[in-house]
């Protein structure tokens, strides 16, 4: 079995247990830092399929927090100062609707940008051996730089109800695209390699399978394609593991934009 080795973050979320699962179960070998050990495996196991066995041969969960160093520190390194293959970031804070306003906040606007923020400068201030970690996090689409990504139907729904929540993973995406390691440059990023997956609204539903998600790598300019609605969390995260993990290694830019959707 491969040596590959990942962090997940955010790994109760939808997507990223997903991802976890099927990781698990392929037996590559996964750190997860989370708040609730407990509810973790209980996810795992009850939602996902996966096996009691397979948690404790091929999962190190870590209690902590994403926004401290020290827990940070903990799981995306290895033995002899080497950072994991792959981290997997999911992290996101929900809308809540207070009082009459019927514009929804988010519990903590700046959520997203300030744990990927802990996360590089964990990596930039550490060090370590090798060429860094290839980092995936999870967007959204409504904030591409090259032009509308979303059906026309939605503008209301991006521009009014999701502003917020958009304002916070756009300074992400900028953080980690900025954080790429470039060959003899000093004080370049700690980052190997990023797939920041931009996916249109998220669902609760069933997985359907690769072959009904549409996908898109951005490029230099702006493109029709893989512009839909929905897709579900499970099939985010299927995306990501046979996309990311099964192909890591693969010829492909070290900085990449996915687009998917149903």
């Amino acid at each position: 079995m491969s040596l590959l080795t990942i962090a997940f973050f955010g790994a109760t979320g939808g997507s990223v247990a997903t991802t976890l699962a099927l990781s698990l179960k392929a037996g590559y070998t996964c750190k997860a830092l989370v708040r609730n050990p407990t509810k973790l495996t209980e996810l795992l196991t009850s939602s996902h399929g996966t096996t009691l066995q397979q948690i404790e041969s091929h999962l190190t969960v870590t209690k902590g927090d994403v926004l401290s160093r020290p827990d940070v520190e903990s799981v995306v390194y290895l033995e002899g100062n080497k950072t994991v293959d792959l981290i997997i970031s999911g992290i996101g804070s929900y809308p809540v609707f207070k009082g009459w306003n019927p514009i929804p906040k988010i519990e903590n606007p700046t959520l997203c940008h300030d744990v990927i923020h802990n996360l590089i400068s964990t990596l930039k201030s550490r060090g370590g051996a090798g060429n860094g970690p290839h980092l995936v996090t999870i967007g959204t689409t409504g904030i591409s730089n090259l032009g509308r990504d979303y059906p026309l139907l939605l503008t209301l729904v991006y521009k009014v109800l999701l502003h917020e929540a958009h304002r916070d993973k756009g300074n992400m995406e900028n953080l980690v695209a900025t954080s790429l390691r470039r060959s003899g440059s000093e004080g370049s990023g700690p980052l190997r390699a990023y797939t920041i997956v931009h996916a249109s609204l998220l669902t609760g539903g069933n997985m359907l399978g690769m072959e009904k998600v549409r996908s898109e790598i951005e490029g230099d300019k702006w493109s029709r394609n893989a512009i839909g609605y929905t897709i579900s969390r499970r099939d985010v995260g299927n995306w990501i593991f046979e996309d990311v993990i099964r192909g890591f290694g693969s010829e492909r830019k070290a900085g990449r934009i996915a687009r998917i959707t149903y």
